[in-house]
């Protein structure tokens, strides 16, 4: 057996836990990452490990946008040049599977530039 109070059965109550403690509202997404990011906020080891792997996946993200733009450049130009013909329609196929890719991978990058 240990000391440790028991705890309250009714998780959805906050008589059992005090007049101090009670649910509070989470902060929004971007303002977390915000302070999180701020080189001038203090941080924990773990909040700076984090903002540590924050900006290395960032960096990732930017460095792969710029592949896939390179690589929908190309397949756009190869698909202008082979026009109606089944090459052209492939060429303009994987130009749309790369454009998608580039507008998830924008919308990941601007998450960060909150």
């Amino acid at each position: 057996m240990t000391n440790e109070p028991a705890l309250p059965t009714d998780v959805g109550s906050n008589d059992q836990l005090g007049p101090d403690v009670g649910c509070k509202q989470a902060a929004p997404h971007a303002e977390l990452l915000a302070q999180l990011m701020d080189p001038n906020m203090p941080k924990s080891e773990r909040e700076h490990a984090a903002a540590c792997e924050i900006e290395r996946l960032r960096a990732d993200l930017i460095s792969c946008r710029g592949t896939v733009k390179t690589e929908l450049n190309h397949y756009e130009r190869q698909a202008m040049v082979h026009g109606k013909t089944p090459h052209g329609a492939t060429y303009e196929a994987e130009a749309q599977r790369l454009a998608a890719l580039l507008e998830r991978i924008d919308g990941l990058i601007r998450i960060y530039d909150l």
